[in-house]
């Protein structure tokens, strides 16, 4: 039976923005939004995706991170975090 959805249902979703390709299409790195109950903010920490694969990694924990964007090696990734641009070494997720 299905239910009507409450707005407590708001804090499950997670929701994908902001997708950036990686030069040779491999893979993909995103910034997942979802909400903190506690805070009433979202949260907004940056994943990647190998296409081939499929299996999503969490590459930092948020609170604000956003705009990924590849170097055009694609060894590296460039993450606005905390007010400031870091580089992101996506197979190992270290700032």
């Amino acid at each position: 039976m299905k239910r009507r959805q409450r707005i407590d249902d708001l804090l499950e979703l997670a929701v994908p923005e902001q997708p950036a390709l990686s030069p040779d299409a491999a893979t993909c790195a995103y910034v997942l939004r979802t909400a903190d109950a506690e805070t009433d903010k979202p949260v907004r920490a940056l994943w990647c995706l190998g296409i081939p694969e499929g299996e999503p990694r969490q590459l930092t924990r948020g609170p604000s991170d956003s705009s990924p964007a590849w170097a055009p090696d694609g060894k590296c990734l460039v993450v606005a975090m905390y007010g400031s641009l870091w580089r992101i070494q996506p197979d190992r997720g270290t700032a």
